[in-house]
């Protein structure tokens, strides 16, 4: 929905800021690098080599551009331990490491740090373990400093991060259950009283959720639940702390539309995705049904199809279908997911085309699916005859997963070979798909520094597991993990492209300008800056900020 054309007074605006915003997007920079010296105020301490399960393996990212990071250190003893960092325009600090005591443990010392999460205010929040066997949740500011820390009923809890609202949620069995808020110290219940629980079997009782696989920016929520008393089953569930409705059970089957078969049943629920506008997405799979997997979304209480197995495969000629592979079990980021535009991501299979014969990425919104990539087929723009598996060795990386960002963006590992995890790619709608580090190809770091790579890691958040960390961020940005075949590592970063360069050309300057406005004229959805649904001034103040700040 538009609510207007630019107006001449913002047209200058743009105008006057054009002088100021002028940038490029680079491929690589480096965030960390064994040998580097950690940051100023650690003296005697540098970043290690590859040592153990890929050291560098968790690098999250958030909207500013800000890094958290785990990767081992080299002591003044010559030992070393894995470390957590933080990194912003100003440089890296050392959050934590493992074997130092600080205050906030009440003296015992740090055993494990791992799965950074990342709020775009700055903070970062982790997992610790300590010395007296218990579990931390711990939170410091940008400027290193422990807000607040929390003791936690297990030594392998997850806990969920929203980046938006800097708020944060985990399971607390004692008493508590599910607990919130934006400090460790002050969480309080997501459940403050029992929710209205509607669309379940009228015999069920003892409804419960799982930790919430998805917690929006307003406390919107889709799990999975079960139900016990009387009847047991289990349901694809969203609402509200205040209210939870079933979008589809197991015990009545549905509900399920008259196409998809005369007695349908459900097989298997799958962990939905949820934005920030309450809009969903799930998978279930059926028995006793020709389309045998369908996928859902809503908006609400209802939910409709949005593709199905065997039906006819967008984008692709008369004859095609569409196959959703039916070997989940243990490759959760295969699942569809939501961005906050309302944009899709599909993966699938397709059935009677020649040359296609492994996995396809469709995207867009309902009835505009398209394939953006295409196994073996979609080429980079930047690296000629590199074309992606799309196959993901999870079991071989530590940091598995694939990143969708509210551009549209695509990031991924790409498993060409079991083990070493392949190479690094993104897809943009405007640039297409472009490659950023191989095994066994050669990487320059800096002027002089060449190394060849073995291995990379990159975060990408999917459903159960990592809800919203991701080495991809909402700029266009990314950071990612590599190992090199020498055996040291780094950190590093890399720009698929920024969000203000609308042409995809690397630069933002006037063309883009020009491009902004256009798009916001014929109400494009590329417009729709801050991914409310509507394109008005305040997506225009947004671009316009994006332009200022340039990549």
């Amino acid at each position: 929905m538009i609510f207007g054309a630019p107006s001449a007074a913002l047209c200058s605006a743009f105008l006057l800021a054009s002088a100021t915003a002028f940038a490029h997007a680079h491929d690589i920079s480096v965030i960390a690098r064994t040998g580097q010296a950690v940051a100023a105020d650690e003296p005697g301490l540098t970043f290690a080599g590859s040592v153990g399960n890929t050291p560098w393996s968790h690098a999250v990212m958030n909207t500013s551009g800000d890094v958290a990071f785990t990767a081992r250190v080299t002591l003044p003893n010559a030992t070393t331990v894995p470390a957590l960092f933080r990194r912003d325009r100003h440089g890296a600090r050392m959050l934590a490491r493992v074997g130092s005591a600080p205050a906030y443990l009440g003296g015992s010392s740090i055993t494990q740090v791992f799965q950074p999460q990342m709020a775009d205010d700055g903070s970062v929040w982790v997992r610790l373990v300590a010395s007296n066997q218990t579990g931390y949740l711990v939170k410091y500011l940008p400027d290193g400093s422990v807000s607040a820390s929390a003791t936690t009923w297990s030594t392998s809890f997850g806990f969920q991060l929203h980046p938006r609202s800097d708020e944060a949620v985990y399971w607390h069995p004692n008493g508590t259950g599910h607990v919130i808020g934006a400090d460790p110290g002050s969480m309080g219940p997501l459940f403050p009283s029992p929710p209205v629980f509607e669309g379940f079997p009228a015999q069920a009782t003892q409804i419960g959720l799982a930790s919430p696989h998805h917690l929006n920016a307003s406390r919107g929520l889709a799990s999975l639940a079960s139900y016990t008393a009387g009847i047991a089953g289990f349901a694809v569930a969203a609402g509200t702390p205040e209210r939870v409705w079933a979008l589809i059970e197991t015990t009545t089957n549905g509900p399920l539309p008259p196409e998809a078969g005369a007695a349908p049943r459900v097989n298997t629920l799958w962990a939905p995705w949820l934005n920030d506008h309450n809009r969903f997405v799930y998978r279930v799979d059926l028995t006793s049904s020709p389309w045998r997997s369908v996928i859902f979304f809503g908006d609400g209480p209802g939910a409709s199809v949005l593709i199905h197995h065997g039906q006819a495969a967008p984008g692709f000629q008369t004859g095609a279908t569409v196959s959703l592979p039916n070997d989940l079990g243990g490759t959760p980021i295969l699942l569809p997911r939501v961005n906050n535009r309302g944009a899709f991501l599909i993966a699938g299979r397709v059935n009677g085309v020649q040359g296609v014969t492994g996995m396809v990425y469709w995207s867009g919104r309902e009835g505009g699916l398209r394939p953006v990539l295409i196994a073996g087929v979609t080429e980079a723009v930047n690296a000629p005859g590199v074309r992606p598996s799309l196959q993901f060795a999870e079991a071989d990386q530590a940091s598995p997963g694939l990143a969708f960002n509210d551009l549209g963006q695509i990031a991924f590992t790409d498993a060409r070979t079991a083990n070493p995890v392949g190479a690094v790619f993104g897809y943009d709608p405007v640039r297409g798909l472009v490659v950023f580090a191989r095994p066994q190809t050669d990487l320059t770091l800096e002027p002089g520094v060449v190394k060849r790579v073995a291995r990379a890691n990159l975060i990408g958040p999917h459903a159960g597991y990592r809800n919203l960390a991701s080495g991809l961020s909402g700029r266009g940005r990314l950071c990612f993990a590599l190992d090199f075949t020498d055996g040291t590592g780094a950190v590093v970063e890399a720009v698929l492209r920024c969000d203000a360069d609308m042409n995809g050309d690397g630069f933002i300057d006037f063309f883009d300008l020009g491009d902004y406005v256009d798009a916001f004229d014929a109400g494009s959805p590329g417009a729709d800056f801050d991914g409310d649904g509507f394109i008005d001034f305040f997506d225009a103040d947004r671009y316009l900020e994006a332009y200022e700040r340039g990549c």
